[in-house]
């Protein structure tokens, strides 16, 4: 098994529990076991976990709450493991092996792209890109815990022209360029907006918490309209 999917073993096997009939309830004698196999189905896969079938876990009638049983196993252990920010702390809550080895192997599963040597880079790469692969599962997680906050000089460049959306569903534009601190926290995104064809088009500066990282897009925390009056800087 992947090392993404003993993660995903390891959590979504604590829901199916919750998943079996209650006392009384009259089920066919399979029923117990649908549940359970529809979450393992992916957990299991050998295959990349980005492209695992979604169609195995929308057998589940609820999403599966990573918090409550994240939380449940960390007030079980004697040690601190804050598994909300360290994905060293989230597998040993999971008593998976959370060496550097294990890391590498995670970080190729989930195709990072960074320097595996800059361990602390990966780590915060790994953790949210774990969250977000949970998620995309049949996971219900915290929206901070998937939204993107840090990222590596390679991941920003890689973001440039990509779309921007606002908070109302209009694509504004495409980001022009992503600043990040020496530790890679994001400090702005910029991009540029209006026009077309890149004519009438002006580039606006943006807060981290105005946007957040999405797949593939950028999407804002503000409207078209809002975007359109925020301050316009030299390109």
């Amino acid at each position: 098994m992947s090392i993404f999917g003993s993660i995903m073993s390891g959590i979504f096997g604590h829901a199916a529990p919750a998943a079996s009939p209650g006392t009384g309830t009259k089920t066919p004698e399979a029923a117990p076991a649908s549940a359970p196999t529809a979450r393992y189905a992916v957990a299991s896969a050998q295959v990349d976990p980005s492209a695992a079938p979604q169609s195995a876990l929308s057998a589940a009638k609820s999403p599966v709450d990573v918090t409550t049983i994240m939380d449940k196993l960390a007030s079980q252990t004697k040690e601190k493991l804050e598994w909300r920010k360290s994905i060293v702390d989230l597998m040993k809550l999971l008593n998976l092996d959370s060496s550097l080895a294990a890391r590498k192997q995670l970080a190729q599963e989930l195709h990072y792209s960074g320097n595996m040597h800059d361990s602390a880079s990966m780590n915060v790469w790994l953790h949210k890109q774990v969250m977000i692969k949970l998620a995309e599962h049949g996971g219900k997680v915290p929206d901070e815990l998937t939204a993107q906050t840090a990222i590596t000089e390679q991941e920003a460049k890689a973001w440039v022209g990509k779309h921007v959306y606002s908070s109302d569903g209009k694509k504004l534009g495409e980001v022009a360029a992503i600043l990040r601190t020496a530790d890679n926290k994001i400090t702005e995104l910029h991009a540029d907006i209006g026009g077309f064809l890149g004519m009438g088009e002006h580039r606006i500066r943006l807060a981290p918490a105005q946007f957040s990282l999405h797949g593939d897009r950028v999407v804002l925390d503000l409207t078209a309209a809002q975007a359109k009056e925020l301050p316009k800087v030299a390109k």
